[in-house]
């Protein structure tokens, strides 16, 4: 089994354990192909319905209702654990973000359409810092709510295309991302951090030096 596979795997059971605690159920599972008899997801498992001010409404919608304004999907956001010199490559958010604004974290983002998350990876690094990456595998994931709706954050392990300097990793607009920062272990728990992202970069310095 290769090691995204593995990845899933994991992913599902952690999700179906936190699903049994709350009584819910899981959200995310393995990807698979579609079979003869269902070739369209159960609505309520596809979207997130909000009403017309952003709040959550009845957890049943059919797939034409799930069309409709004011539906949001379940997004993904993929971010690369990036090392250097035993250094982690960290970004700072903008002030001007409404999620989360002047909080360091992984660099990456949002998944568009066609994309695989290492396609989306290797995008949002070009665009946001304007260097190219290799994506190894994934190591941690998370799910979180923003003011746009339901996200589950994936974190793959990654490297510096060869020939890239880590003195070339600059904010592209600083809108977006305002700083870079290398920084050791020892130094990212005096960053402003999510708990949920700091985790994931514990996680991944741990599992580096295995």
């Amino acid at each position: 089994m290769s090691d995204t596979s593995l990845f899933w795997t994991e992913l599902q059971k952690q999700k179906e354990g936190q699903a049994s605690s709350s009584g819910q159920p899981a959200s995310v599972s393995s990807p698979a192909k579609p079979s003869a008899s269902s070739t369209q997801p159960a609505a309520k498992d596809a979207v997130k319905p909000k009403d017309g001010k952003g709040g959550k409404v009845s957890p049943q919608a059919s797939v034409g209702e799930a069309t409709k304004p004011g539906y949001s999907f379940f997004k993904v956001t993929v971010v690369g654990f990036v090392l250097h010199d035993g250094k982690l490559l960290v970004c700072k958010r903008s002030d001007s973000k409404q999620f989360l604004p002047g909080f360091y974290e992984l660099p990456g983002g949002h998944l568009e359409a066609g994309e695989s998350p290492q396609q989306a990876l290797q995008r949002e690094f070009v665009e946001e810092l304007g260097v190219k990456i290799d994506v190894l595998a994934p190591f941690h994931a998370f799910s979180y709510s923003s003011q746009t709706g339901d996200d589950i954050e994936i974190a793959f392990f990654a490297r510096l295309a060869n020939g890239v300097e880590p003195k070339a990793v600059k904010p592209v607009d600083v809108k977006d991302v305002s700083q870079v920062v290398w920084a050791k272990e020892q130094e990212i728990d005096y960053f402003k951090i999510s708990p949920q992202e700091l985790e994931t970069m514990h996680k991944g310095f741990r599992l580096a030096k295995a």
